[in-house]
């Protein structure tokens, strides 16, 4: 499959993933905040592509852009905080982690794992691998 070239550069965000204290108020610091960059600098370009199935068989990839990536964790958190008994507040962006049980994510492996993941994040909810999960029980 041809992905187009697009007319607009992609704009690489700076990303500040140490934990020294933030020295750029415009870094990166979260998956969220990467994800509302790019949907706003970067609409149009690709962030996955999605192989589709019928019967076993490939049919095809559909490619999924930035803006569509946003929209489906957006949309997707806020179907989650309507199940949530009692609902989570809204995300507020500060770390509310200590306060909230860690979510464990059991998913295909296709962009729905990644897309549930983000949405958890918007929700300031900790997601947690089955291997952390695992030395808990320990």
């Amino acid at each position: 499959m041809a992905i187009d070239k697009l007319d607009s550069e992609f704009l690489r965000p700076f990303l500040q993933v140490s934990r020294d204290p933030v020295t750029d108020s415009s870094a990166i610091q979260s998956l969220p905040d990467l994800i509302d960059f790019d949907a706003a600098h970067n609409p149009d370009h690709v962030f996955a592509l999605q192989e589709v199935r019928q019967g076993g068989k490939y049919v095809n990839l559909t490619p999924v852009t930035f803006s569509e990536l946003k929209l489906a964790a957006t949309t997707c958190a806020h179907l989650i905080r309507k199940r949530l008994p009692g609902g989570p507040p809204e995300a507020t962006g500060g770390d509310e982690s200590e306060t909230r049980r860690p979510v464990a994510l059991f998913l295909e492996s296709d962009i729905n794992l990644f897309v549930h993941l983000a949405a958890l994040l918007y929700l300031n909810i900790p997601v947690s691998d089955s291997r952390s999960l695992q030395c808990r029980r320990c």
